[in-house]
């Protein structure tokens, strides 16, 4: 990442002692709406268009959304899936379903949650050729196809429609084919169905808190062997043990040594949840030293 590489490059170039480490970092991610399943029956309802053109992908686009939702929230069995049609709801562009249906759909299903999948099209499509095989006929093809979906979370014991969401992203498609051809349309139609099931699990990961891998970068002095302990404890993800052996730094003579144990004290205090508390180490290091790292990570916090 761009953003690391260059806050190495400061400080080497700055002919400072300190190096960067990086520790790789499972972050959760929470969804800005809280969708209560407690005590709840759920299902997925995939909506298929008026002529039944895309029933199998709304399908396959639903049973994914439905495995990834139950996955992400611990149920014990698989969320049921229900094939509808959308003449039975009128305009779903609308602002509010037929909420009278919606209801008959709780008594019909047993389920008060109801996750509702439609508008799934898919758009122009490109190819670009990745590789053309010598003395062969065929060549691989990478394929980009766009693709819009919406959601909607119906609660019907509120009676209240709780969450909306709609979706605009791209899928990457590997095929091989004839290096003449240029009609790629079949073959793009014939995994469409498959392709659905990305798009159901990308629909899914909007419910629920994911768990994302990224990098943090600490300060560490090389030859200080507190320092390089602290460095080996973090990477341990031994956040509070780390953050007793730079405390003393931060009180440092020099206003980089202090700035540096501050920042990583606010690293630290960040795997811990701390968010406030992160902020005031980050904004303790930007006055006692400015740098690169440190000035991102206080505006990173203060979105927090």
């Amino acid at each position: 990442m761009k953003f690391f590489k260059s806050a190495l490059l400061l400080l080497m170039l700055a002919g400072c002692a300190p190096q960067a480490a990086f520790v790789q970092v499972e972050m959760k991610e929470v969804p800005g709406v809280h969708i209560a399943v407690e005590n709840k029956q759920i299902a997925v309802f995939g909506i298929a268009s008026a002529n039944g053109g895309d029933s199998l992908k709304i399908e396959n686009a639903a049973m994914a959304l439905a495995d990834k939702f139950g996955q992400d929230r611990g149920c014990k069995d698989p969320l049921p899936v229900f094939s509808l049609s959308e003449l039975s709801f009128g305009s779903l562009e609308s602002e509010s379903f037929d909420k009278e249906y919606l209801r008959s759909l709780m008594y019909k299903s047993g389920a008060d949650l109801q996750i509702l999948l439609h508008s799934l099209k898919f758009s122009n499509y490109n190819v670009s050729t990745v590789a053309e095989y010598d003395g062969s006929a065929y060549g691989q093809k990478m394929v980009y196809v766009p693709y819009s979906a919406r959601m909607d979370v119906y609660d019907a014991i509120a009676d209240s429609v709780v969450f909306k969401a709609a979706l605009k992203d791209t899928v990457y498609m590997s095929i091989i084919s004839q290096v003449a051809s240029k009609n790629y349309s079949a073959v793009v139609e014939k995994q469409l169905p498959e392709v659905a099931r990305v798009v159901g699990e990308s629909m899914g990961t909007l419910l629920s808190a994911q768990w994302r891998s990224q990098e943090r970068m600490l300060v560490n002095y090389p030859g200080n062997s507190s320092w390089e302990k602290g460095i080996h404890l973090a990477n341990d993800f031994k956040w509070k043990e780390a953050i007793e052996l730079w405390m003393p730094m931060v009180d440092n003579r020099n206003s980089r040594i202090s700035a540096y144990a501050a920042y990583n004290v606010a690293v630290c205090c960040e795997m811990l949840g701390l968010y406030p508390l992160a902020l005031q180490w980050a904004d303790f290091s930007v006055k006692k030293y400015r740098f690169e790292e440190n000035l991102r990570f206080k505006e990173y916090l203060k979105m927090k």
